[in-house]
This record gives C-alpha cells, structure tokens and sequence, in this order.
C-alpha cells in the first residue's frame, strides 16, 4: 500500500491508500528451432516457480511478458535457454532487452543496456554463459552459443 494524495472539491488535500504492486518487463527475443530448442523464462517468488514465457521458432519480433509480483520479498528470474539432441535452426539463441520491476509510483530496478555485460546479482551457468551482445540494434543479454543437447541459463536474484 501507497499514500496517494488527491484533492477534494474545496482543494484540500486528500490522503488515501492505493494498492500499488509492482510489476516485472521482461522484453526478449527467441530464434531456434520450432517446437523443440526453447527460450523459458520463470520466476520464483520463495515459495513457488512459475513459468512466466516460453516459445520456440522466429516469429522475428520483440515480445513483452508483463507479470504482476506479490509485492515485497525475494525472487529470482531464471532465463534458459536449451535444445533438443536433434537439428538446429535460426541463431539458435534467446535475448533479453530489457528487465524491469516498477509500480505506478516507484521504480525499483531497470535494465534496459547491457553495453556492460551483466549487471550485479545476474550469474549465468550451463553449457555456455550468457553475455552482452547487439542484436537489431539494441544492447542486449544473449544466451551463450550452445550445440544439442545443450544449456546456457542466466538468473537474476532481486529483492523488492
């Protein structure tokens, strides 16, 4: 809950509470092979896992995944990205562009350029590690270059 400060008819000054939960952005990209090498995002709030994307293929767009948080708390967001033991197909890769969490009246994490490589509180594990890269123009996180059979995994631990 929030104090939000409104005006009455007469401009006096009205305080209420609001509930204001704060919501995680994940923009991000997949090209592989349809069906079966997967770009999936979940998220853990301390107490259960929660698949918030997955897709496979190139639909050669940019998705947005919005997803409302409990409030308050710990959680860790793990990207993977894996493939099947057979064929390949695209760039077989996943990136991310941008990662938020913000409430309508607070901004509590945004990374929008990973020009830098990986911000504090990413780790990144599996067959290959995820890293910096420009992909369409954009200053992005990509999964690692992996073969089949493979993984490349990137966590981000936050606490709001």
């Amino acid at each position: 809950m929030v104090n939000v400060i409104t005006r009455d008819s007469n401009n006096a000054p009205v305080i209420s509470a609001a509930n204001d939960p704060p919501t995680l952005k994940v923009v991000t990209r997949v090209s592989s092979e349809a069906n079966f090498d997967f770009l999936e995002i979940t998220l853990n709030d301390g107490t259960t896992t929660e698949t918030i994307f997955s897709d496979s293929g190139d639909s050669g767009a940019w998705q947005t995944v919005l997803k409302e948080l409990p409030g308050a708390g710990s959680y860790t967001l793990t990207a993977r990205f894996f493939t099947d033991s057979e064929q390949t197909a695209g760039s077989n890769q996943g990136w991310i562009d941008l990662l938020s969490v913000k409430s309508t009246f607070q901004s509590y994490f945004e990374y929008d350029d990973f020009s830098g490589g990986l911000p504090t509180g990413f780790t990144t594990s599996g067959d290959a590690n995820w890293a910096s890269a420009t992909f369409d123009s954009r200053s992005t996180l990509a999964s690692g270059t992996i073969g089949n059979s493979q993984e490349s995994i990137l966590t981000w631990n936050f606490t709001i």
